[in-house]
């Protein structure tokens, strides 16, 4: 059994290993169509939700339960987007794993072959893994912002003050949630019938380190992305106070 499980570590290759392998097929951008339409989709929906949750709460609940109260938010605003957000990821896998050559023959092939559920395959997976992440990107960001805001005395967070609490909430939290990333990718390619049991299965044969396969490429992404798209948000928000303002 030990034998066995040294073999499957040595096959998870490491970040510079897959980028070689990736550029050698040329497959940087393969799936790209998906992940831009999800991505676009999934934010809008669940940056409109949190805001409007996030400000109830704040005149609703005292003071010191409001960034706890956040935290709910996210998880309410991520289930909100749920239903657009799992048949973008499971088209961006399979496209990004060959299983389909794009998004407009890759979806009509996964509803001839698996009817609308089909659509929804890894469902349960994704909440396994989205819903705390989600909690985690928006609550910690909104927390880390306050914490380097109260740091630099400040009464008011800076462009500079939002990107480093973005950077550091993408690194952190990607980190974190990578073992539940794992399990709800090898469900979706087909590993397994529910996170439980993939989450077993996958400690049995491989060892508790193979829920960290991957973990540097998640974070070497994250990381980056959540300063851009915490950066643009922000950016967003602040043009249309000024637009509500000018026009007041």
């Amino acid at each position: 059994m030990r034998r066995g499980r040294r073999c499957t570590a040595r096959r998870a290759p490491s970040l510079l290993a897959a980028l070689r392998a990736v550029a050698e097929e040329r497959a940087f951008f393969r799936g790209v169509q998906p992940v831009v339409m999800r991505a676009v989709l999934k934010h809008a929906t669940v940056f409109a939700v949190y805001e409007q949750l996030k400000q109830t709460a704040s005149k609703k609940l005292p003071e010191d339960y409001v960034p706890l109260a956040r935290f709910a938010c996210a998880a309410v605003a991520f289930l909100c987007c749920s239903v657009i957000l799992v048949p973008g990821e499971l088209l961006k896998i399979r496209i990004q794993n060959g299983m389909y050559p794009n998004i407009v023959a890759g979806s009509l092939q996964m509803i001839r072959d698996e009817g609308l559920r089909g659509c929804f395959t890894g469902y349960r997976a994704t909440l396994f893994r989205d819903v705390p992440y989600t909690m985690g990107e928006l609550g910690l960001y909104d927390l880390l912002k306050g914490f380097v805001r109260r740091l630099r005395r400040r009464t008011t967070s800076s462009s500079g003050d939002e990107l480093l609490a973005a950077a550091l909430t993408g690194a952190v939290v990607g980190f974190a949630t990578n073992p539940l990333d794992v399990v709800k990718t090898r469900i979706m390619t087909g590993g397994g019938a529910g996170p439980v049991a993939v989450f077993r299965s996958t400690i049995a044969a491989e060892g508790w380190g193979s829920l960290l396969n991957g973990a540097g490429a998640r974070v070497f992404w994250l990381a980056p992305f959540t300063v851009i798209y915490f950066g643009v948000y922000e950016w967003l928000k602040r043009a249309l106070v000024r637009s509500r303002a000018a026009k007041a």
